[in-house]
């Protein structure tokens, strides 16, 4: 897959906002050059909001590169596009608007979402494994797979619901040369098409942004009016706060922005949330409705949200068995026991204490312990710290 995020200015400013955002230590700056690795990053965009200078940006698909291609062209939308309207009727202007772009088909996937929400509680009903956790961010997938290898085997083994809707769309127009375009409410998920980036694995051809459409969608807004007909359960499990109402014996607890994110998980690595019967982590706060290309803010998000539920009255979906499961969870993952975790940490320690501790960005990295995690990586040098040099030259 291709990287997501690529640096575009010839230098760079120095502000080191960006090397301060990134949650996973991704970001190093050398020779005022950002350097981003791709095998760190998690394509969450916290450098791309941090960026006053515009100096990171995200490659998107546009449709009129595309468009000929196809017979049948379907968009695909996320429940968390509700988070936008606050009435029913500017809803469905926006699908209608959406639409008259060239689409033939717009589909609402928030039965599905509401049907993984479902299956997910009976999952933890029915087995006693323990804390599981459940996530539809890519980027939190991507943070437990690559920071925390231990957890994947309490990942609730669900395919995404975009890639789910995907699927039935293949097999609706079976035979027939369809393109399916997923309308993304941030850089996360368009990470889960062919293009921009290649993963070719997807039944998903293109991703869109929302913001990116936005402008053409809002020309045609006010002229007319689609039936929509959403999921009550599918909107409810988009939103942080109201994943905790999920009806179970078993304590059900959501969390939200990768900060806090990152903070469950090193608990329950450690087993410290087994009390849990689930974990509902998302990287946006506010959860998907807080997406980077929605253009209404997360909390009033969640009134809009609020607000739907009395107009969501569709059943959540009856999926089959084979479509709602993703076999291939663990491949991508190199086990690491615990004891192992704590041999390599107890390496990071020993070359931490060798460094001041100021975390101030100079030597180009997040702070000392990105420092002392690339030194034992056999990445950077002790040297590059500025300040631990000068205090030996003096």
């Amino acid at each position: 897959m291709k990287p997501t995020i690529s640096y575009t200015l010839s230098s760079c400013k120095g502000c080191l906002k960006c090397l301060r955002a990134c949650p996973v230590g991704a970001i190093s700056i050398n020779r005022e050059i950002v350097h981003i690795q791709s095998d760190k990053c998690i394509d969450c965009d916290a450098c791309l909001k941090a960026c006053s200078t515009r100096g990171l940006k995200v490659k998107s698909a546009h449709m009129g590169d595309s468009f000929d291609r196809y017979d049948i062209k379907v968009a695909l939308v996320s429940s968390s596009i509700y988070a936008n309207f606050s009435t029913y009727q500017e809803a469905e202007e926006f699908f209608h608007a959406l639409k008259c772009l060239g689409f033939d088909e717009v589909v609402d996937y928030s039965d599905i979402e509401g049907a993984i929400y479902h299956r997910g509680i009976q999952e933890v009903e029915e087995k006693n494994m323990g804390c599981r956790i459940t996530s539809f961010c890519p980027s939190v997938n991507k943070l437990i797979k690559k920071n925390f290898p231990m957890l994947v085997e309490r990942l609730l083994p669900f395919d995404y619901p975009v890639e789910i809707a995907a699927k039935q769309v293949r097999k609706k127009y079976q035979g027939k040369n369809v393109g399916i375009y997923s309308i993304c409410e941030c850089i996360a998920k368009m990470t889960l098409a062919k293009e921009p980036f290649h993963n070719m694995e997807s039944n998903i051809d293109h991703a869109l942004s929302i913001s990116h459409l936005f402008p053409k969608i809002n020309k045609n807004r006010g002229q007319c009016q689609e039936n929509i007909n959403p999921c009550r359960d599918g909107i409810l499990s988009v939103v942080s706060d109201f994943y905790k109402f999920a009806q179970a014996s078993k304590p059900v607890v959501s969390v939200d922005g990768l900060t806090h994110v990152k903070e469950a998980l090193e608990e329950a690595e450690f087993d410290q949330l087994d009390k849990i019967g689930l974990l509902a982590v998302f990287g946006c706060y506010n959860g998907c409705i807080g997406g980077h290309f929605h253009w209404e803010n997360p909390f009033i998000g969640e009134i809009n949200i609020d607000r739907f539920e009395v107009y969501a009255r569709k059943e959540y979906a009856k999926l089959e068995e084979g479509m709602m499961f993703k076999e291939d969870i663990e491949d991508e993952v190199t086990p690491l026991t615990r004891k192992e975790k704590l041999a390599r940490f107890k390496k990071i320690n020993e070359a931490l204490d060798l460094l001041p501790g100021f975390d101030c960005g100079a030597c180009g990295y997040q702070n000392c312990r990105t420092l002392a995690e690339e030194y034992i990586d056999g990445k950077a040098s002790l040297s590059d710290c500025r300040i631990r040099e000068a205090v030996h030259e003096g």
